[in-house]
């Protein structure tokens, strides 16, 4: 995509899986505010970049709102989304949108008109499929030589060979004949941001394609091996003259110690670290035991050279077990 100076028609931004809640989550320190926090960015954004078209990837909340306060504090963002962008804003439906104890949070400010549901948006030279969540295979993508198209989704999509974990449930994109000619997905779904380049093959054809998955910058986990500390938009612009231009604006995220509760995580850890040990520990004499006896209770108990506090965790483990069966 070529940067120039033609006239701008369209500035397009989007953004990763909001997970607004009104209680706390995780091991967060005060995740209603954080959400809040962050979702606030998304519309100062909009307003800083002048944006004329907002899209959402899905997730906007983890179950009911609780809090009324927190309600209005919402609904005061969608509101003003949608005046900066005179009623151009959409949501893609992700897994968590829907939910069998009856309306979701999504449903219930889609229906108060407070985005657009998805839909194809064609600005210009550039196409955008909206495609929400298990929907990929019936929702019809328009995709036009010497145009550019995208899908904006929520889910697990991959391409062989890339350095993407292998989650549940994955669609591998390489023969999905669909959306052969698609340049661009930007996908919400799993919280952590991957670029992978690949390609859609249909009759002996090749078509590149980039997989852009966006972050959920409220950081539902806190990972032991490394958090994300920048998260990112995606911004497109559309000009006049037919160019398009695809780039990222970064989110400076929260510092750990502000976002997450570090000295119970430590606790917590040390605790399940200290417990995995003494049970290793028991698990390898009680192989090495000799059972004289048909109750596995006494057999513990009869270890030698190993502490008593042990002992007792792994009968309270086994005991929880046997009342299972």
């Amino acid at each position: 995509m070529l940067l120039n100076e033609a006239e701008v028609i369209a500035k397009i931004l989007i953004s990763g899986d909001d997970h607004l809640h009104s209680k706390n989550y995780g091991e967060h320190i005060n995740y209603p505010a954080e959400s809040l926090y962050y979702f606030r960015h998304v519309t100062s954004t909009i307003e800083q970049y002048g944006v004329t078209h907002y899209i959402d990837t899905g997730d906007f909340s983890y179950g009911r709102f609780h809090d009324l306060e927190y309600r209005e504090r919402v609904e005061r963002e969608l509101h003003r989304r949608l005046e900066l962008t005179q009623g151009r804003c959409w949501n893609i439906k992700g897994n968590h949108d829907k939910a069998s104890y009856g309306m979701t949070e999504f449903e219930f400010y889609e229906q108060k008109g407070l985005w657009r549901p998805a839909e194809i948006l064609q600005v210009g030279n550039l196409n955008i499929n909206m495609v929400n969540f298990g929907c990929y295979e019936s929702t019809p993508v328009i995709i036009e030589q010497g145009k550019y198209n995208m899908v904006v989704t929520h889910g697990y999509y991959n391409f062989e060979g890339s350095s993407l974990p292998a989650f549940d449930g994955v669609v591998m994109l390489d023969n999905f004949t669909p959306w052969f000619g698609i340049d661009y997905i930007v996908s919400g779904h799993i919280h952590e941001e991957y670029v992978i380049e690949g390609a859609i093959v249909k009759d002996g054809m090749m078509h590149r394609t980039m997989l852009h998955y966006l972050p959920c910058h409220t950081r539902p986990a806190y990972y032991k091996d490394g958090n994300m500390e920048i998260g990112h938009y995606v911004l497109i612009t559309v000009y006049a003259d037919g160019n398009v231009k695809y780039e990222t604006i970064d989110v400076p995220l929260l510092p750990l110690d502000k976002s997450f509760n570090l000295e119970s995580i430590k606790a917590a850890s040390e605790k399940n670290e200290l417990l995995k040990i003494d049970l290793s520990e028991v698990v390898s004499r009680l192989d090495n035991h000799r059972i004289d006896y048909g109750n596995p209770i006494a057999n513990i108990q009869g270890i030698q050279n190993v502490s008593d506090e042990s002992k007792a965790k792994a009968i309270s483990w086994l005991e929880q077990a046997m009342s299972t069966i």
